[in-house]
């Protein structure tokens, strides 16, 4: 999060070897580490890049209704976890669905309602849909 420049230059550079015209392709927003709560450079930076994301991209940024992936990851706290709860407020993913610092769970942890992984992986599949992609 600290190159947001670079990482838009990156992202162009894939985007821009795909095969010519191919549209369908899903802009997924960065999310912060547990580092990185609100009003940190950390969080204003993922908060810069995910708005380029879907300036530059608005088409392809995985986004439902105004939501999107990242808010639909933290709508999936466990309201009944303090420590849910402390990372929601702070503007930091819940920890209940993460492996480690930043990483969605690859199964779910004790204290989850989901599994980091499974979340994202229904909405981007929702999103697919939702464009008529899938």
């Amino acid at each position: 999060s600290t190159q947001p420049d670079e990482i838009m230059r990156d992202a162009k550079a894939i985007i821009s070897r795909m095969k010519k015209g191919n549209k369908r392709f899903a802009i997924l927003p960065e999310f912060p580490a547990d580092y990185e709560p609100t009003g940190s450079k950390g969080a204003e930076e993922i908060a810069l890049i995910n708005r380029l994301y879907k300036e530059v991209y608005p088409e392809n940024y995985c986004e439902i209704d105004g939501v999107d992936l990242l808010q639909n990851f933290i709508n999936h706290h466990n309201p009944k976890s303090e420590k849910d709860l402390a990372d929601v407020k702070a503007g930091l993913t819940p920890s209940s669905l993460r492996l480690d610092n930043l990483h969605p769970s690859i199964t779910k942890n004790e204290g989850a309602l989901y599994a980091g992984t499974e979340v994202n992986a229904e909405f981007i599949a929702r999103f697919l849909k939702h464009k008529g992609w899938v």
